[in-house]
């Protein structure tokens, strides 16, 4: 029987190392069957269909084997920051120091309710016309008050010079305009007023330190050129919602990033930009939009970006744990760029030459075996030549505890000519060892023919290997890459990872905050199904955004129509005369502070 498990709705399985929603399991013949999910349905506990997490619980843990929950955290007030990393170019990836540069652009939009208004100078244009007093003529002649040239008072419009004044703004619209009150020299609070974008050539910005900003760090980050404080801009605002801030930055950074060199030169790789939040999830959460990915550029000739994987997904939330083992959780957020390298550097400049080598081995098989000196120098000669690509080798990258493929073609070259070298040796006894024991010259000379045959059979055995060998290798080199299934696993990536029971077959999602403590901790997760916890009785995955059913991430993102009107909203569109009345004779008695 197989047991079929829906994500939709249903139970929840406290003990697990991540919730996962189910509609029913069921036991055959006293033991639970193999889990089917459903991964196109699949949410972390506690977002459903929300871009972020509204509620959890801290310092959860089992005890007894049973789970036990801390102190719960609201996080329905917290402020959705939008985050957009856009990669420009790659410019290197350093194999020895195990570092990548990038140039991006990080985008991060959000609306802050305490920025309903804020304390201002504006400098009113010099082009715009107030009412005031002639000012008195040089000549009478040159007076325009009166009909008769006199310099008499009169009312009328004149060209003001740039004037600051102090007040507040109550509305900032889309187009510029401003909804604002001044204050007089008396420190009195004028009605509000609208001022056209035309009508101010300078806006002060808000004093930001007074406001909310969503402090970050990027984790792996070694240095970076670009500007020290970013750009902040404020959209807009109005007494009811707050404001819309908009905040840009460019980076020119290097990042560290541990290199997975197992495949090498044949090898894929993830490079990532780990971001975190430094406040709590109940401050605010970093959510995505529903965008296709985006593909840097990359500088040199080593390596390109593998599109497809790109397009799937460039950036992506690390979900919350809704029961979480410590006391504060953070937000995080990952940018990862899925590169490929080119080996034909070392295909035609490393492999190529170290084949040759050993097929100029081969040739002292043409040196007779009594001439053992020769054909031992021939070969110590070859060997010293495959020695030295492998310090090229281990120039190019850091060193590893692990074998690389392109360790093990030269270890195997290596081996090849040992192997020549112990068949000449071998040869070369039994030829010294039997002639002590002839004493005709026939039987020399018998002796003499049957050593060249093997050793002649021998030859075309070692070339037979030698050739054949290579050629299943030019033949299989492009498809000897690893999937990129294999390349997460390696890593690690915590896009969708999954805990699998061997006991029950069991499959659920793991805890981001206990992925590295899995194989020491009893006290933070247990299958959901049987209660399991010994070390090596569950299996690790980590599945990517190519797998089936995981092509759309786990954490919901935001449409881009529900962030234009977020954004642009209608109401905020333009100033217009109707809204300065409508807002004085709605605030009319409410007093304005500084």
């Amino acid at each position: 029987g197989t047991c079929h498990l829906s994500m939709g709705t249903g139970m929840r399985h406290g003990q697990c190392g991540q919730c996962v929603d189910a509609a029913s399991h069921s036991r055959a013949k006293d033991c639970l069957t193999k889990v089917q999910d459903e991964p196109k349905l699949l949410r972390p506990a506690g977002y459903g269909e929300e871009v972020i997490l509204k509620k959890y619980w801290r310092k959860c843990g089992i005890k007894d084997g049973k789970e036990e929950c801390g102190e719960a955290v609201d996080c329905s007030q917290t402020i959705q920051v939008i985050l957009e990393i856009n990669p420009h170019e790659l410019k290197k990836v350093e194999d020895q120091s195990e570092q990548f540069e990038l140039v991006f652009i990080m985008k991060m939009y959000w609306q802050d309710p305490k920025l309903h208004s804020f304390w201002t100078k504006v400098v009113l244009d010099k082009n715009q016309k107030v009412e005031g007093k002639v000012p008195p003529a040089a000549d009478a002649n040159q007076g325009d008050g009166g009909k008769d040239g006199s310099t008499k008072d009169a009312r009328q419009a004149f060209e003001a010079p740039l004037q600051e004044v102090e007040g507040v703004v109550r509305r900032k619209y889309l187009n510029g305009d401003l909804l604002f009150v001044e204050r007089d020299e008396d420190g009195r609070f004028k009605p509000a007023r609208l001022l056209k974008r035309e009508d101010y050539a300078h806006l002060k910005e808000p004093e930001w330190e007074h406001y909310f900003f969503p402090d970050y760090t990027f984790i792996n980050l070694v240095s970076f050129v670009g500007d020290e404080a970013g750009k902040k801009r404020l959209v807009w605002c109005n007494e009811d919602k707050g404001g819309f801030v908009e905040f840009t930055r460019r980076y020119d950074a290097t990042f560290q990033e541990t290199l997975e060199l197992r495949r090498f030169p044949i090898d894929k790789q993830i490079l990532q930009i780990k971001l975190t939040a430094e406040a709590d999830l109940k401050d605010f959460q970093f959510v995505l939009l529903d965008d296709k990915g985006k593909c840097p550029e990359v500088s040199g000739e080593e390596w390109f970006v593998q599109k497809d994987m790109q397009e799937k997904c460039t950036t992506y939330i690390r979900y919350a744990d809704e029961k979480y083992p410590y006391f504060v959780q953070r937000s995080l957020a990952k940018t990862v760029l899925h590169i490929q390298r080119k080996s034909d550097y070392y295909f035609h400049n490393v492999m190529i030459n170290i084949f040759l080598v050993n097929v100029i081995a081969l040739f002292a098989f043409s040196v007779p075996i009594p001439d053992v000196g020769d054909r031992l120098g021939l070969l110590s000669g070859t060997l010293v030549a495959v020695t030295a690509y492998q310090s090229v080798i281990n120039a190019v990258i850091p060193r590893k505890p692990h074998l690389t493929q392109c360790d093990k073609y030269v270890i195997f070259a290596v081996v090849f000519q040992v192997a020549l070298g112990c068949e000449t040796m071998v040869l070369a006894f039994v030829t010294q060892f039997r002639e002590k024991s002839l004493e005709t010259q026939e039987e020399l000379d018998e002796l003499a023919a049957l050593i060249a045959t093997i050793d002649h059979i021998a030859g075309a055995c070692f070339a037979s290997i030698w050739l054949i060998s290579n050629a299943t290798v030019l033949t299989l080199f492009n498809q000897m890459y690893e999937k990129w299934k294999a390349v997460y696993d390696n890593n690690k990536e915590p896009y969708a990872p999954m805990q699998e029971c061997i006991t029950c077959r069991g499959r659920w999602l793991c805890k981001q905050a206990t992925l590295k403590s899995l194989e020491n901790s009893k006290t933070l997760w247990r299958c959901p199904f049987c209660n399991e916890n010994r070390s090596g009785h569950f299996r690790q995955h980590y599945f990517t955004p190519g797998c089936k059913g995981f092509d759309k991430p786990l954490v919901p993102r935001l449409d881009r129509k529900t962030f234009e009107e977020m954004q642009r909203p209608k109401e905020m569109t333009q100033g217009e005369k109707s809204h300065e009345e409508e807002f004085n004779q709605r605030f009319s008695s409410e007093p304005v502070e500084e």
